[in-house]
């Protein structure tokens, strides 16, 4: 890997690297590391959070930017610090070792973060967020050099990273869209989205993950039966159930949508993925029911937030949530940081707000659907809502790029055009 640095000492703030090491607060250095590392660990999981907006995620980012800056004016004694923090092994202490690997362009110790990373899914994403975190000078040869790799693995991060920023290419995922590697082929799949693809190629591949973002590619250049492959997925792969029912309900075929709702609705063990699903179409139509759910202590948080997704409503600035009651079961995975809906001052705020929404027409976060709407929502919703916007406008504005909602939020903001 060519170096990206001078070889000749370069000035730091005006200090040479001899003379700055003698600078150096160890326990100001260790600082750094854990809390770049907590503030990281607390951002991803803001990123999808349904009480997350862009404006949150930027004040977390840089804050997480501050101490990455601080450990890499320690240079290899901050290198050092972070790799103690590996002791523990969590993807937030190999999320700050690989992106000061990355800006300092250390050969071997990126070679160990790889190889930890190996087999792996979280780790492996905590070095894909490092690299894309990190310039683009940096991360670019890195990544193509990756995706040159005979280890599976190394080549599914270099496409992960390069595609978070939009730089893989078609030329640059043609060969990988035949790897013998599931895991390679969905990451090229993946990244592919808002390009031309024969997607057909993975209607019958042997992965769900591939057959998956191969019928998200369809849905993107406007072919709508690409919903019914990802149906075929909600029910068989827990773990992607929540992308595939946003695949079915934006496809674009709104008669398999509510098919799909209905069907789901009616099987006690799915209820939960049927309000999900109302959620993702937007069709007021659903309203009813879902406020039918807000007493059931199982699914009246996920109802609360299928209204949200559909209305644009937020229930803690309107004051339509409440305390959680005191036999409230375990919360679902995904529904921990959602507020407890107030049945009764929810139905009332309807009955107000109904008059602006029309059954059987589609909404976004209180936005009627259409590129407009979802340029609102990319602006200002929530990051869930937002991720829906983001899928919506890659099948509605032909040719364009699925949108990281989750990217650093100031390349967010230097790449809309709002």
């Amino acid at each position: 890997m060519a170096s990206t640095m001078s070889s000749a000492p370069q000035a730091i703030f005006g200090f040479k690297p001899d003379e700055l090491s003698g600078l150096l607060n160890r326990r100001v250095v260790e600082i750094h590391a854990s809390e770049a590392a907590f503030l990281w660990l607390q951002r991803t999981r803001a990123s999808m959070s349904p009480h997350f907006k862009l404006k949150h995620l930027a004040k977390l980012d840089a804050r997480v930017m501050a101490h990455l800056a601080g450990l890499l004016v320690a240079g290899d004694f901050g290198i050092k610090v972070a790799q103690q923090g590996l002791e523990e092994g969590d993807p937030a202490s190999v999320f700050v070792l690989s992106y000061l690997a990355v800006c300092h362009d250390k050969h071997a110790t990126m070679a160990h973060v790889l190889q930890l990373a190996q087999g792996h899914g979280d780790l492996a994403h905590a070095v894909c967020d490092a690299m894309a975190w990190a310039a683009p000078a940096q991360r670019v040869l890195l990544a193509r050099k990756l995706m040159a790799s005979p280890v599976a693995s190394h080549r599914c991060v270099g496409i992960t990273a390069l595609a978070s920023n939009h730089e893989a290419g078609p030329q640059d995922l043609a060969v990988h869209l035949r790897d013998a590697d599931p895991l390679v082929r969905g990451a090229a799949l993946r990244a592919s989205a808002g390009y031309a693809l024969d997607w057909t190629a993975y209607r019958d591949d042997p992965d769900d993950a591939c057959r998956l973002w191969a019928a998200s590619a369809a849905v993107f250049q406007g072919q709508a039966q690409g919903g019914r492959v990802a149906w075929d997925i909600v029910c068989r792969s827990p773990d992607l159930a929540r992308a595939a029912i946003r695949v079915v309900m934006r496809c674009g075929d709104d008669a398999l949508a509510r098919d799909m709702i209905r069907t789901l609705a009616s099987l006690p063990e799915q209820r939960r993925l049927a309000v999900v699903a109302c959620g993702e179409f937007g069709d007021p139509a659903t309203v009813p029911w879902l406020l039918s759910l807000l007493d059931d202590p199982v699914l009246a948080r996920v109802a609360g937030e299928a209204l949200a997704m559909l209305s644009g409503a937020d229930l803690i600035y309107l004051d339509l949530d409440r305390d959680p009651p005191d036999d409230a079961p375990d919360a679902h995975p995904q529904d921990g940081d959602l507020p407890w809906p107030d049945s009764q001052a929810i139905q009332l705020w309807w009955q107000l707000a109904q008059a602006r929404f029309t059954s059987g027409h589609r909404y976004v976060g209180g936005h009627a659907l259409s590129a407009a709407g979802t340029e609102m929502v990319l602006k200002d919703g929530f990051q869930r809502q937002r991720a829906g916007a983001a899928f919506e406008m890659a099948r509605l504005v032909p040719g364009t790029r699925l949108f990281n909602v989750q990217a650093r939020a100031d390349v967010q903001a230097w790449r809309q055009v709002l």
